[in-house]
């Protein structure tokens, strides 16, 4: 049964490792890695903490981007 599982996650997520780097999400979102960290603090972008290090899902950070999408271009409020 754990098999089944398994196989379904990384069918979902092809070959994404599974955490990556403060300088890697920055990178990858076109921020910096500064902007990142004010974010991380304020709670907006989910990160996973691992002792003092913190770090980022790739599947989460496409999730948060796709959540906080805006109809339009402008912020009326209206988010998909």
């Amino acid at each position: 049964m754990a098999d089944g599982i398994t196989k379904r996650v990384d069918d979902n997520l092809g070959n994404l490792p599974m955490l990556i780097s403060a300088t890697k999400a920055a990178q990858q979102l076109g921020i910096s890695p500064r902007h990142l960290w004010s974010l991380t603090k304020a709670g907006v972008v989910p990160c996973n903490r691992i002792g003092k290090r913190v770090m980022y899902s790739p599947a989460l950070l496409q999730a948060w981007v796709n959540s906080s999408a805006i109809i339009g271009g402008n912020d009326d409020g209206k988010h998909i």
